[in-house]
């Protein structure tokens, strides 16, 4: 019975260790997972006041919003999509931007002018800035085939959102559509509902 005994209270001890050990790696898993952070978005704009009439006469079509960061990731991007017919048909990442410790306080800012009015192509230029400088990039998109007009969608309303998250930030709408395309619905929403759009996008990751 002592024999018995003994075996049962190894046992038992060895199961102990067992289970504060997988605990352990189970806790150790969960630091070394970011903890989410929080982005704040609200409008802006490339041009205010009475530089704004200036825009068309300079070949720009552009946009901005004002982003507010605070969290664990190190990198913030842009992503731009490309959608025909409610269809999308091109997603790309492009400007990155390297967020120092404490968040990013700033702006991000984009501005389209046709490079090739025979292909229909864009050179769009987007912009992270904050007091201290900024990084930029020139990137050459496909436009839209349409003859139709085509006009900006910025950003309508304050958006505080997890950094998980792709957020849409501005849309650029072209042809059969644009006319009628509400400004207050989601640009995803938008996108589906007209001829060719234009959606950019910030994503923050890791590194």
């Amino acid at each position: 019975m002592k024999k018995l005994s003994v075996w049962a209270t190894i046992i038992t001890f060895a199961l102990l260790i067992m289970i504060i050990g997988c605990s352990g790696e189970g806790d150790k898993d969960k630091k070394d997972m970011p903890a989410e952070g929080m982005v704040h978005i609200s409008p802006s704009s490339l041009f205010d006041g009475e530089t704004k009439k200036l825009e068309p006469h300079l070949g720009l079509t552009s946009g901005a919003v004002k982003v507010q960061y605070e969290g664990p990731r190190h990198m913030m991007i842009v992503m731009y999509e490309i959608w025909e017919n409610g269809t999308l048909k091109q997603k790309s990442e492009g400007l990155g931007y390297s967020i120092e410790k404490g968040g990013f306080d700033g702006e991000f800012s984009v501005s389209l002018r046709e490079e090739d009015k025979e292909k229909k192509s864009y050179a769009m230029t987007t912009v992270f800035s904050k007091k201290d400088g900024y990084a930029s990039s020139v990137t050459s998109i496909p436009g839209y085939k349409s003859a139709a007009g085509s006009s900006p969608r910025p950003l309508q309303q304050v958006i505080n959102v997890s950094d998980k998250e792709e957020i849409p930030v501005w849309g650029w709408v072209a042809g059969k559509g644009s006319e009628v395309s509400d400004f207050s619905e989601p640009f995803e929403e938008m996108a589906k509902k007209v001829e060719w759009a234009l959606l950019l996008k910030i994503h923050m990751k890791e590194e």
